[in-house]
């Protein structure tokens, strides 16, 4: 995902926000695909970075637990 972002901020920042959109004898200025896609990222983005911290234990981490002895007999 992030690297998806990073690819569309450039194309974002390279073309704008906005373009001219024809459609027959219609002509008007729309948002980009790359933003609707950039902000639908985001949203996303944001959800899955949320539930993972979520996920985390409350409270302090606990010092000294096995894996911290494990890597300092390595």
């Amino acid at each position: 995902m992030q690297s998806t972002l990073e690819k569309l901020r450039a194309e974002i920042e390279a073309n704008g926000v906005v373009e001219e959109f024809k459609n027959g004898k219609q002509e008007f200025t729309r948002e980009t695909p790359a933003l609707k896609s950039y902000n639908l990222t985001v949203s996303r983005y944001s959800t899955l970075y949320k539930q993972l911290t979520d996920l985390l234990p409350d409270g302090e981490p606990e010092q000294g637990d096995e894996f911290d002895e494990f890597i300092k007999g390595a």
